[in-house]
This record gives structure tokens, sequence and C-alpha cells, in this order.
């Protein structure tokens, strides 16, 4: 079974409002997310300083142990209350990201510590995979007070995934990894969501 961890975030001061209660096409983001992820991972956990706030969506949510640390914090508090073999991540303001390429990720990170997503824009670590080896070296690295994810994990066994490796051109990955920071990629969002382009 295939087990995701979905980053929930919280207000974004570049976009000055609380991302997962953006809208695009009358919908909320994070609930088409969840519609096209579901399939491919029938485990999602959402990692959130909030909970109570997402009851509506049926989702174990699972607060920070320690908040302030970023999204390794929360990726270690899901891992530590959800002890599975590997996960996947995902964020919530990425409209466009869809549920196979996301477990093809998932799939060819099986034999390593952790999978990669890169491109020329480097890693992604945010849509990338973890073992519970990971998880281990995350918690090393944030006792030491090293909060980023790849450098937690700089010395584990790492599967590079390319656009290539998820048979995505060019187009197809801008649309993958797009996320919505401020005002203004939410109004692209919506032009890509109108004409199915890449923006």
């Amino acid at each position: 079974m295939r087990t995701l961890i979905l980053l929930m975030g919280g207000k974004s001061s570049r976009m000055g409002a609380d991302k997962t209660r953006l809208e695009l096409n009358g919908r909320p983001i994070i609930d088409d997310i969840i519609e096209k992820l579901s399939p491919y991972f029938p485990e999602i956990i959402l990692s959130t300083n909030e909970p109570e706030r997402y009851s509506r969506l049926g989702l174990a949510a699972i607060a920070d142990d320690t908040p302030g640390q970023g999204p390794a914090g929360g990726l270690l508090s899901v891992m530590n209350a959800f002890p599975r073999e590997q996960y996947q991540v995902a964020p919530c303001d990425t409209p466009f990201i869809d549920g196979a390429t996301l477990a093809r990720v998932f799939d060819l990170s099986k034999d390593s510590d952790a999978g990669i997503v890169f491109s020329k824009e480097g890693p992604q670590p945010l849509l990338s995979s973890y073992s519970i080896a990971a998880r281990d070296a995350i918690e090393r690295g944030i006792s030491r007070g090293v909060f980023k994810i790849m450098a937690c994990i700089e010395e584990l066994r790492i599967r590079w995934i390319s656009a290539a490796d998820l048979g995505l051109d060019e187009d197809s990955w801008r649309r993958f990894v797009f996320n919505v920071n401020n005002p203004e990629d939410l109004e692209i969002a919506r032009t890509m969501a109108s004409d199915g382009g890449p923006g």
C-alpha cells in the first residue's frame, strides 16, 4: 500500500492567505488534489498544525511535535505517528499534480533510502519519496538543528528521478511541479486550468 504525506502548510506571507483555502474553478485546490491522488495512495495523512480544520476531509491529520521546524519537522511527526516502510510526499499548493506520476516516483524509489525528484532548477524534496532510513536521518538532522530535508539526507542512498524517468515532456513537467505561492501564481494557475497548457 502506498502512503502519502500531504503537507498542508498554513498562512503564506507571499499569498496573504491560507493556501489550503484557495480555489480553482470554484473548488478548493486541496479537494481536487486529494481526489486525484487517493486512487493511487489509499493512505493519505495530512501534516498540519491545525488538524481540527480539516476534519471535513475525513483523513488522519498530524500536528508537528515541535512547531517551527518546517517541512522536515512535519514529515518526522507524521512518520513517528504512522510508521511505514516508505512514504510519498506532496505539498498542498500544486494544483496540477497527478496521481499516476506521483505513484511512479514512489515505485522508482523502492530500492533506495530516498527518491528525489529533480530538474535543472534543482531537487524537489517536497515531491519526493522517503524510506524509514530517511526518517532516521531527518530525526538526527533536526536534533542537530538542521531543518533542510536535503541536508538531513545527503549521506543516504538517493535515487535521483528526472522528468524523463517519469515520462514527462517539458510542458508536462512544468505543470506537475507548478505551485501557487502568490496571487500572480494563482492567476497563472487559472489560465492553465482553462487552456490546459503549461502557462
